[in-house]
Formats: C-alpha cells, sequence, structure tokens
C-alpha cells in the first residue's frame, strides 16, 4: 500500500517514498527537471526535524536516497523536500 500526501504540485521535480509503511528503510527519489539546491528532511508527528537526509546542489536528473528508520520509534512522520522553487511534502508511516 503507498500512502503519500503533497503539499504542493511542483512541475521541476516530484518526490516518491516507499515503502510506505515502512520499518526498516525508506527510499527517496526525486527527478529533477533543473538545476537546483536540494534539501531533504525528515520530520516526526509533532513538527520536530528528526535529520536532515541530504543538503546539495544537484543537477537535472533522477536521485535517490536511502534512509535507514529502524532507529524510529512508529508513528506518522514527514519527509520534506526543498528547493528553490518550493517544497513538497510526503507523510510516511513508520510501524
Amino acid at each position: 500500500k503507498y500512502t503519500s500526501t503533497t503539499e504542493n504540485k511542483n512541475s521541476d521535480y516530484s518526490l516518491h517514498i516507499y515503502p510506505n509503511p515502512a520499518s526498516d528503510f525508506i527510499n527517496i527519489s526525486f527527478d529533477l527537471k533543473t538545476d537546483t539546491k536540494v534539501k531533504l528532511e525528515i520530520y516526526n508527528g509533532a513538527g520536530q526535524l528528526i535529520d536532515i537526509l541530504s543538503e546539495e546542489q544537484l543537477l537535472p536528473g533522477k536521485h535517490s536516497r536511502n534512509y535507514n528508520i529502524s532507529g524510529l520509534p512508529s508513528g506518522v512522520y514527514m519527509v520534506i523536500l526543498k528547493t528553490k522553487t518550493g517544497t513538497e511534502t510526503k507523510k510516511i508511516i513508520i510501524g
């Protein structure tokens, strides 16, 4: 089952996270249409920053990051992709 929400549908990138729900790891993939600085963050359900997964300048194309979530408590988390043109948020369930 794939569950996600998008706050901002921006044509400059697309964000995908799987598996969802997850227990050991998540794979975060995104496709950039332009050269841009990218920041990937994960927040818990209370809105607290858990980790900055990536913060770098990237070229156009497909990119992916794996993140170990086995140490995180069960719950709902948000993965946020920030670029110079906008922000996209996906909800993930860790259990």
